[in-house]
């Protein structure tokens, strides 16, 4: 007995043939039911089949039906996933296994002739790769070798390029330096004449030069005695620089016959000298100003190590002052009516008072100034405080009770040191390079620059002090590693550089003696004016 599934599926397989018999056209079971073939993708399928078989006449078509053997032994169809079979009208047979094959083999065919090309472009390809590798090849010898040429030819010209740069540059800096060097003098000489000219010595400064020439035009030597008529005054000189001491004022008149004699020493004689090096200093030494006490103790500053020091006039060490309170000391200075020790205090922006007895510290004044470098006694009755205040290139006066009075415009570049005396203030300007000569009131006296008649000139001026004795003023030069004295009037007496390193303050201990400190800490005491005792 047939199972109900199996009758079922015999009834559907005979509805279907009793309709393919229908004039209508076969209907197609598909998995969701019965279609109408006439709808419009099943009327496209059927145009492409009748194309593809070359049947004009009505076809029919068939599911593909497999057969098989059900659970209960009986046969059974099945549908070939769908696959269409052309039908012939009149035999009612059709052939699915021959249009595959045809079909595949006009595939076979066509991936032949793909295959065909592929090849043929393959072999193309590695040509036209062959002939690019060539080409690089050849533009790679070409470059190596003009490469090879501009190095070649490059390193041959750089030295002598080298060579002639060098050479240009040197005659140019050579060519510059000479060129500032003039107009250094020239601007110089041009802002003293402008100077005397205010002052109403111009015409003294032209009659001078004009005797300096006519001294130069006979050949007198300096120890000749001549006699010149300058306007109806007979004036005896033994020398051109015995000449310009007698003159002054804006016309020329004669002070005195008789030259300037002081007895200045050829070379420094060094009679003593002692190193300020101490043990207890963390630095080198670095001393930048020296003074000396009533009582002959020298007092020095040693920048390097922040402190003051004090020796005795043999050189034994006595202590340190503000060792821990100083940060950059500069100058320093002793009041001699009072016994305090001043020292001017750059990093601190004041000048702090020490007591000399017992080198403690005391107070301060002088916070208003911005640079104060250096700080001064006047030696006057008044006992004003001269401070050198370098940011603003003035002289700052206080007075005994350390209140300021007024202050001295000095129109310098860089000033270092100051010196004073009972009638003139002088302050030296290492960049300028010039010695300025003020009044207590702040008028200009004079310049001091030049070394004689020679063309030498004065090159970074520093410590700078003025003989008590006879008013000469001495300088030390950091540039020139020497030492310079000039007369009170500037008269250039006598250089000293033999005995000396690196001469940097000085001050003056009467009887044509001196003390000069170096900046690496060596102290020495010298005689410059034979000593007439």
């Amino acid at each position: 007995m047939s199972s109900p599934k199996s009758k079922k599926t015999t009834e559907d397989r005979d509805d279907m043939e009793q309709v393919c018999s229908e004039d209508m056209g076969p209907p197609v079971r598909r998995n969701s039911g019965w279609l109408d073939p006439l709808s419009t993708a099943e009327s496209e399928d059927f145009d492409q089949l009748d194309t593809c078989t070359g049947v004009h006449e009505q076809v029919e078509v068939k599911k593909a039906w497999g057969s098989g053997r059900g659970k209960n032994g009986e046969k059974k169809q099945r549908n070939l996933s769908g696959k269409y079979l052309l039908v012939d009208a009149e035999s009612g047979e059709g052939d699915l296994v021959g249009e595959l094959v045809s079909g595949f083999a006009s595939n076979v065919k066509r991936c032949e002739e793909y295959v065909k090309d592929w090849k043929i472009y393959k072999e193309n390809l590695r040509e036209n790769i062959q002939s690019v590798k060539s080409e690089i090849d050849k533009r790679k010898a070409i470059l190596h070798e003009l490469v090879d040429r501009w190095a070649t030819g490059l390193h041959e010209q750089l030295p002598r390029s080298i060579e002639n740069s060098l050479t240009e540059a040197t005659s140019r800096i050579t060519a510059l330096k000479n060129l500032m060097k003039e107009m250094h003098k020239s601007e110089d000489k041009y802002r003293k004449e402008s100077k005397l000219r205010k002052s109403g010595k111009g015409s003294t400064l032209k009659k001078v030069r004009e005797l300096q020439e006519h001294f130069e035009d006979i050949g007198h030597s300096p120890k000749e005695t001549t006699q010149l008529k300058l306007q109806s005054e007979e004036i005896v000189a033994e020398s051109f620089g015995d000449l310009c001491g007698q003159l002054t004022g804006g016309e020329c008149v004669v002070e005195s016959a008789a030259p300037i004699q002081q007895d200045i020493l050829p070379e420094l004689q060094v009679i003593s000298s002692f190193a300020c090096q101490t043990r207890k200093d963390d630095r080198e030494c670095g001393i930048t100003d020296i003074v000396i006490m009533e009582s002959g103790d020298i007092v020095l500053v040693d920048k390097h190590n922040r402190t003051v020091k004090m020796f005795d006039i043999k050189g034994c060490f006595r202590g340190f002052i503000g060792r821990k309170l100083l940060k950059e000391p500069s100058r320093v200075c002793v009041l001699t009516h009072k016994e305090y020790i001043l020292v001017s205090d750059v990093a601190r922006k004041k000048v702090l008072v020490f007591q000399a007895d017992n080198m403690t510290y005391f107070g301060d004044f002088a916070t208003d100034i911005k640079y104060p470098i250096c700080v001064r006694e006047m030696p006057t009755s008044t006992r004003n405080i001269a401070v050198l205040d370098y940011a603003t290139k003035s002289v700052v006066m206080f007075d005994s009770t350390w209140k300021q009075t007024n202050a001295i415009e000095t129109d310098l570049s860089c000033p270092a040191y100051m010196a004073v005396s009972q009638n003139m203030i002088v302050i030296s300007d290492w960049k300028l390079n010039v010695l300025r000569v003020f009044s207590e009131q702040g008028v200009v006296l004079r310049d001091i620059w030049q070394l004689g008649v020679s063309d030498d000139i004065l090159k970074g001026p520093q410590g700078l002090c003025i003989d008590s004795g006879n008013g000469n003023i001495l300088v030390a030069e950091k540039s020139g590693r020497r030492i310079i004295v000039f007369a009170e009037e500037g008269e250039f007496l006598q250089t000293y550089s033999s005995a000396l390193k690196m001469p940097w303050a000085l001050t003056s201990i009467g009887n044509g003696r001196v003390v000069v400190a170096e900046y690496n800490g060596t102290i020495k005491m010298a005689q410059y004016i034979a000593n007439q005792e």
